[in-house]
């Protein structure tokens, strides 16, 4: 995944709407029309700009507040409806997925009311407010490795994806099949946010191609004007 993203769209017109830190939010990455799920990270009050974490592990800084709004969370004891992350309690020894991919070990600690956990990481480190999204109980991510073979496929369709800037047809017939489970509800989310990164990261090279594009443009106007200085 890119690391933190910085967009130049600025708001239209005052919000009069705040931003905390943690927060759980949904913004519009790149300034694009559709809408993302992650957490405030930190607030430039006086500019009205957030620094954001995506739930899909990319980041994005100096969001403008109008590109912002607040996701809505379950009320105190009604976890949200097919939430893979809303039986575990403190205690339950789960596998945490970082922002740069892999899987870590550790027990969650902490059970918080908008449905996010703090976790003790194995290695001594704690995690707090990890989304449910990223959470997965232990025993599921050791029977992955057995599922492997039959798991290899999308994933490869995932990275061929991310190379050639589309969804194929595999993935995108991945996300149509009916998930019962909740193993494949969770396979199927975690493709879902591969993709939706894919886009934005296409997006994000599109926008950086046109800006070296006009750089060379203004270069070669330069060397021109220079250059008739020069023979003058």
């Amino acid at each position: 995944m890119a690391g933190l993203h910085a967009t130049n769209q600025l708001p239209t017109e005052a919000e009069s709407v705040s931003f905390a830190p943690g927060d759980k939010i949904e913004a519009r990455f790149g300034g694009g029309a559709e809408y993302y799920p992650g957490t405030i990270g930190f607030v430039h009050t006086d500019a009205k700009l957030c620094d954001i974490m995506y739930d899909d592990g990319d980041g994005e800084s100096g969001v403008p507040f109008a590109l912002i709004r607040k996701k809505e969370v379950p009320k105190k004891n009604e976890p949200a409806p097919n939430d893979p992350g809303s039986s575990f309690t403190i205690g339950t020894e789960v596998e945490v997925r970082g922002f740069k991919g892999g899987w870590r070990p550790g027990t969650i600690t902490v059970v918080r009311e908008e449905g996010s956990f703090d976790v003790a990481l194995a290695d001594g480190t704690t995690e707090k407010g990890v989304p449910p999204t990223l959470v997965r109980l232990k025993e599921e991510g050791e029977s992955k490795a057995a599922d492997q073979p039959a798991t290899s496929s999308t994933a490869t369709s995932a990275n061929t994806s991310a190379e050639t800037g589309s969804v194929d047809a595999e993935v995108a017939a991945a996300l149509q099949l009916p998930a019962t489970t909740r193993k494949e509800k969770e396979l199927k989310e975690e493709l879902s946010l591969l993709v939706k990164a894919q886009e934005r990261q296409q997006r994000t090279v599109e926008k950086n191609n046109k800006n070296i594009q006009s750089l060379k443009t203004k270069i070669a106007e330069l060397e021109v004007t220079f250059g008739a200085a020069g023979t003058g």
